[in-house]
C-alpha cells in the first residue's frame, strides 16, 4: 500500500458528521437554487427537496426554517408551513446566546422578518381562497368558464429566497 492510500485527502470528509453536513449543505443549496428560479418545475423540485430535508431529525434550524418557507410557497399546507417558519425563526432568535455577534443577531432578525412576511402572504392567500370558495358556494361569485382554473395555495414567493448561505465546512 502506498503512502497516498493511507493518508486522508483534505477533500475527503474526516468523519460521518462532516459528510452529513456537506450533504445537507448541498441539498439546501440545491433547494434554494431551484426556488430562486421561480418556475413551476423548479418550484416543484425545491418543494421535493424541502420535504425530504424536513424528514431529517437533526436538521439545523436555519435549514428547517428555509424548508418550511419553501413549502409555504406551495399548494399543500402552505399556511402551516409559514407558521412553522415563523415559530422556528423566533425559537432560533431566542436561542442566540449573549456571545453571538451582532451580525448573527441581524441575520436571525432578517430571517424572522422574511418568515413573518411569508406568513402574512400565506394568511392573505388563505383568506382570499376562503372568500372565493364561500362566494362560489353562495352564488355571489360567478363560476369560472370551463377550462379556467382557480389558483390556490400561496401565490407569494418571488423575493422570499434571499436566504443566508450555509457555511461550507
Amino acid at each position: 500500500m502506498s503512502d497516498h492510500d493511507t493518508q486522508p485527502s483534505d477533500a475527503e470528509p474526516r468523519d460521518v458528521h462532516e459528510t452529513e453536513d456537506s450533504e445537507l449543505n448541498s441539498y439546501f443549496n440545491h433547494m434554494m437554487a431551484y426556488a430562486e428560479n421561480n418556475d413551476e418545475n423548479s418550484n416543484d423540485e425545491a418543494r421535493d427537496i424541502a420535504s425530504q430535508l424536513l424528514t431529517r431529525p437533526n436538521l439545523p434550524l436555519l435549514f428547517r426554517v428555509g424548508a418550511h418557507m419553501v413549502l409555504a410557497c406551495g399548494k399543500v399546507d402552505y399556511l402551516h408551513h409559514a407558521q412553522e417558519a415563523v415559530r422556528l425563526a423566533e425559537l432560533g432568535r431566542e436561542q442566540l446566546g449573549p456571545d453571538q455577534t451582532s451580525e448573527a443577531r441581524d441575520d436571525f432578525e432578517n430571517l424572522l422578518d422574511r418568515a413573518r412576511e411569508t406568513l402574512r402572504h400565506a394568511e392573505d392567500d388563505s383568506a382570499e381562497l376562503k372568500r372565493i370558495k364561500e362566494g362560489l358556494k353562495a352564488g355571489t361569485i360567478k363560476k369560472p368558464q370551463r377550462g379556467v382554473q382557480i389558483m390556490y395555495g400561496s401565490l407569494y414567493c418571488k423575493s422570499l429566497y434571499l436566504f443566508p448561505a450555509p457555511i461550507e465546512h
